[in-house]
């Protein structure tokens, strides 16, 4: 018989399915995401954190998608060099999603940058009703794996009038997270846009505060680093025609991974489970594709 993939293994030794009430529908199966883990082992990809791009290389100027860094970057690669990728997870609810993600992750030698909020904002979302508990042992255990993990910016969602007292909450929640962890990345979470002196924002308005100037990069979210090309599973219920079709992660975008370039994907953990709600884009829904997929790995709830 042939032996058990990495990402299999993973999958029945972290990737445990949580009680009924608890495993809400998701948008897509976890064990696909076994299968990406196994998919980029099997290319032979070099999976990177943002701490290991900018190791050496004194560059804080988001605004300009740090050039230093990037300059850096095409001065020690080559065309002959494996695919680079930079996997980084947004834990907008139910941590306990991200945490069995990243000990599957562990468990495959792979290594993610993991971005946090402090504290969870006010929704009427199913799940946000949920706790919002770090395991910030496991977190201090990714870290020291070469993990990175980060600030997740929410601070328009919790009830700040102005940009200044948005700055001010920024500034504390980094300050309560570094009790915990090394934050040294950050970007916004997208959230719903708040009216803040009578205009629309967003928390991509809001700057770094200027006491975390050159202690923090901001690496996604109106600024970020620059990929070749990069895929996201957010946004899922809004995208049509060949924006459904790009959310093949693992049948069409890992091949598309060239030498010598590098890469980004964008996972929310708690959108992959073992409960799939398959309509809830009915584009994808009937898209063979992600009936294979379907098929292939999940029950589906009703």
């Amino acid at each position: 018989m042939p032996s058990e993939s990495a990402g299999r293994k993973a999958l029945r030794d972290h990737g445990r399915a949580f009680a009924w009430e608890s495993e809400y529908a998701a948008a897509f199966p976890l064990a696909w995401y076994a299968d990406f883990l196994d998919e980029i082992v099997r290319r032979g990809i070099r999976v990177v954190t943002y701490r290991d791009l900018f190791a050496g290389v004194d560059d804080y100027d988001h605004e300009q998608r740090f050039p230093l860094e990037k300059a850096a970057w095409d001065s020690r690669t080559q065309d002959s060099h494996p695919p680079t990728l930079v996997i980084q997870h947004d834990v907008d609810y139910v941590p306990e999603f991200t945490h069995r993600m990243i000990e599957m992750e562990m468990a495959c030698g792979i290594r993610s940058n993991v971005l946090v909020f402090n504290e969870l904002h006010a929704t009427e979302s199913q799940e946000a009703k949920r706790p919002y508990g770090l395991d910030f042992d496991l977190l201090r255990r990714a870290e020291a794996a070469g993990f990175v993990i980060g600030y997740h910016n929410n601070v328009l969602q919790r009830g700040v009038r102005t940009l200044a007292e948005a700055e001010v909450k920024f500034e504390a929640d980094v300050v309560a997270l570094r009790k915990q962890v090394s934050i040294e990345y950050f970007c916004p979470h997208g959230g719903r846009a708040v009216e803040i002196d009578g205009k629309s924002m967003h928390n991509y308005d809001v700057p770094i505060p200027q006491s975390l100037r050159g202690t923090i990069r901001w690496v996604y979210n109106r600024f970020g680093v620059k990929f070749n090309s990069t895929w996201s599973d957010g946004g899922i219920r809004k995208r049509v025609g060949d924006a459904v079709d790009s959310l093949d992660l693992v049948g069409t975008y890992v091949p598309s991974m060239s030498p010598g370039r590098r890469y980004f994907v964008l996972v929310h953990p708690q959108r992959w489970g073992h409960q799939v709600e398959a309509k809830l884009n009915p584009t994808l829904a009937e898209r063979p594709w992600f009936k294979r997929v379907i098929a292939a790995h999940s029950q589906v709830a009703s």
